[in-house]
């Protein structure tokens, strides 16, 4: 426990120092490659935070709440220099846990990405075979989320993934595995990306 609040401490001067140091980068260059990775990495820290269902003690707020605000900065620092923000994963991930370790404390949102209109296309999605799960018609294929569950698969930003999975929905392909050992984020992603989207039909 002790070396997570170590972590927490780390990373909160290390997305700090971004913000300090008014550091630029252009869309897929190296830096942003690597601001992307340490984002799974704030995921990953977070996570396992989450899984030690740890004591909520004044010291572990005081530690989030830095986290979050160092995250809050770095967003408002990318705004202003027009750069892609990179954290905004570990940010809705942060968020996550301060919201179920200390319910009572209320914090701001940072800004959330646009609605996103998806077409959807009908013959494409009826041609795919359904099974009934439930009271649901669900596609015998699902998208997997394997992905997500360790940084060591690869780290994207939101901004990235958002395409990817529009044009999964796009396909028809609607239905999502999220295990839960594929660390929640995944149903942060998904959700948040859920209730952007905006489906019309083709």
């Amino acid at each position: 426990m002790d070396a997570l609040l170590i972590s927490e401490n780390s990373l909160t001067h290390f997305v700090r120092s971004i913000a300090n140091a008014h550091v630029r980068w252009a869309p897929n260059d190296p830096l942003e490659i690597t601001l992307e990775k340490a984002s799974g990495d704030i995921i990953q820290a977070v996570q396992a935070l989450k899984e030690l269902n740890p004591e909520p003690t004044e010291t572990l707020q005081r530690l989030l709440s830095d986290l979050q605000t160092a995250l809050f900065e770095c967003e408002h620092h990318c705004s202003t220099s027009m750069v892609p923000y990179p954290f905004f994963r570990a940010l809705r991930q942060v968020e996550d846990v301060s919201v179920l370790l200390f319910p009572q404390a209320l914090r701001p949102n940072g800004a959330d990405s646009p609605p996103m209109n998806v077409s959807i296309d009908l013959a494409s999605s009826t041609s795919l075979e359904h099974f009934k799960l439930g009271p649901f018609n669900a596609p015998r294929l699902f998208n997997g989320l394997w992905q997500m569950s360790s940084p060591a698969w690869g780290s994207a930003s939101s901004k990235k993934q958002d395409p990817a999975l529009r044009q999964l929905v796009q396909a028809g392909l609607i239905a999502t595995d999220m295990a839960d050992h594929y660390v929640c984020t995944c149903v942060n992603i998904f959700s948040i990306m859920n209730a952007k989207l905006t489906c019309t039909t083709l």
